[in-house]
């Protein structure tokens, strides 16, 4: 006769067995090896190089040798790239256009048995199936291409794990040093296809932190170096700026790393163009531009002397800015001939401010005055036969002419295109100077925003839109008349674009109101 409790209870002990089986045996592994928690610290593994050997660029130190020192896990920071690994290595966070990775490490004090790369494609782990070969000694590389399939948009980070004679397995994170010295995985986006970042605008926007970090290499997300304060750094975007102000200063220089994870088509640098809203305590700066791995120093090498005598123009600002004027200073700057590929190209510091010691180095730039840079310009030749913003001005014109912006109809944003305020004897890159093919002349100015020859409530609310953004500000009334005169004129007009150029307040502006 079957007992049926001892039968029960031999299928709760097996069901016990398999379920601790899965805690104690399979469980460790997914757990210590997820894509949260790893594996920063083993000296026993020295993984020597990650990427294209045949690419250039990378951080500047070893990234994965680490250390753990007071309850928290730091990297060195004293084992540089150098000799065959120097360059290739694949930059944090960067999107390459290979489809593989090449690994190569080295082993000490374990009798190893076989290397494992464990595989983490986005969220999903591939562990024990992807084997090293050992190329002579206690040297072992892997060549993902040939074994691994990688996807565009996929990002990819990597574990080492050792399995010794003894069936103990050793593990080693790819791993970073973070802005604060802490450590985060590294991961690399592969099989990307490439883009041309030639003769495209690259606008300036803020770095932001709470606090520098001594200009140490490789901190940033792209492995560059970090500020020496909270302020003085700055990142290269593709994107156009909003109306929010983008403002980095510092006592002595401010700098700015290309920013933006792009797959670049390798090309050859060979001109910068500079469109850049900037002042110092004394009006005066040199621009200069490099290749760095390090933290940026001035002296990377120069382009131009810049000083307000050979500016552009300039316009005023109110007191949310360092200073109350800025200069446009805009040119071509020829450079040295350099090769620019996927992986160095997070290296490229196109700008950096050098106030000489003089302080109060500012560089601005919003919708309004945005300042930029663009990388090999195309010939004279070829400019004049371009007109990307199809503004009735050809690129040639733009650029060392009127020295706008190519790629914006309406360079300063002020509602009237480039050619529109040309015509009509407006600053095209001075948006407090006129609007919506005003023509900025006090003798003239009839306050008609929208061009329809009659200065109404219409021209009102225009300039409420195109300058401020909202055409329904309570100083408008129903009727236009902000001044409270009782007449909807051209002084209207101007008490709004005081209003919202200045932000003083319509008390301040008429007190009292109506």
């Amino acid at each position: 006769m079957i007992n049926i409790k001892t039968e029960f209870k031999v299928i709760i002990v097996a069901f016990l067995l398999i379920l601790l089986s899965y805690f104690f045996v399979i469980q460790p592994l997914q757990i210590v090896h997820s894509d949260d928690y790893f594996t920063p610290i083993n000296h026993d593994i020295q993984i020597n190089f990650v990427g294209n050997p045949n690419d250039v660029g990378g951080p500047y130190y070893n990234p994965t040798e680490c250390t753990y020192y007071s309850g928290n896990y730091y990297c060195h920071e004293s084992l540089p790239l150098s000799g065959q690994w120097y360059d290739g290595y694949y930059v944090n966070s960067s999107k390459q256009i290979e489809n593989f990775i090449y690994i190569n490490l080295e082993t000490e004090n374990i009798n190893v048995q076989k290397v494992y790369l464990d595989w983490l494609d986005n969220t999903v782990w591939t562990r024990n199936t992807y084997e090293f070969t050992n190329i002579g000694s206690n040297v072992w590389e892997i060549n993902t291409g040939s074994t691994i399939s990688t996807y565009s948009g996929h990002k990819y980070s990597f574990d080492i794990n050792i399995l010794d004679v003894y069936g103990n397995h050793h593990y080693k994170s790819w791993v970073k040093a973070g802005r604060f010295g802490n450590i985060v995985r590294r991961y690399v986006y592969l099989n990307n296809p490439s883009e041309n970042i030639e003769y495209k605008p690259f606008y300036l926007y803020n770095y932001t932190f709470l606090q520098g970090f001594g200009e140490s290499p490789d901190r940033l997300k792209y492995d560059q170096g970090g500020p020496s304060s909270t302020t003085d750094l700055g990142k290269l975007l593709p994107s156009i700026p909003s109306d929010e102000i983008s403002e980095r200063l510092c006592g002595w220089w401010v700098q700015y790393w290309f920013g933006e994870n792009i797959p670049v088509s390798t090309f050859t640098l060979e001109s910068i163009y500079y469109h850049i809203w900037w002042n110092t305590n004394n009006g005066e700066a040199e621009m200069e531009w490099g290749v760095e791995r390090e933290a940026v120093q001035p002296g990377i090498g120069d382009v131009s002397n810049m000083n307000e005598g050979n500016s552009i123009t300039s316009i005023s600002l109110d007191s949310w800015v360092w200073h109350n004027e800025y200069y446009l200073t805009a040119f071509k700057g020829n450079i040295e001939p350099i090769i620019i590929t996927d992986n160095s190209v997070y290296q490229l510091v196109p700008i950096l401010v050098n106030g000489n010691g003089v302080g109060g180095v500012s560089v601005i730039s919003n919708r309004s005055f945005t300042s930029f840079v663009i990388f090999d310009i195309p010939s004279d030749n070829q400019l004049q036969s371009m007109d990307t913003d199809y503004d009735g001005l050809d690129d040639y014109t733009e650029l060392y002419t009127y020295h706008t912006n190519p790629f914006l109809a309406d360079t300063d944003n002020d509602g009237a295109s480039d050619q529109e305020e040309i015509t009509s004897n407006t600053n095209p890159n001075d948006y407090t100077d006129g609007s919506g093919g005003g023509t900025g002349d006090d003798d003239d100015d009839t306050g008609d925003m929208d061009g329809n020859e009659i200065t109404d409530v219409r021209d009102i609310r225009y300039l409420a839109l195109h300058i401020g953004g909202n055409p329904s500000y309570s100083i408008l009334h129903d009727n236009g008349d902000v001044n409270c005169n009782g007449v909807v004129n051209a002084n209207d007009v101007r008490y709004l674009a005081l209003y919202l150029l200045y932000m003083d307040g319509y008390e301040t502006l008429y007190p009292g109101g109506c």
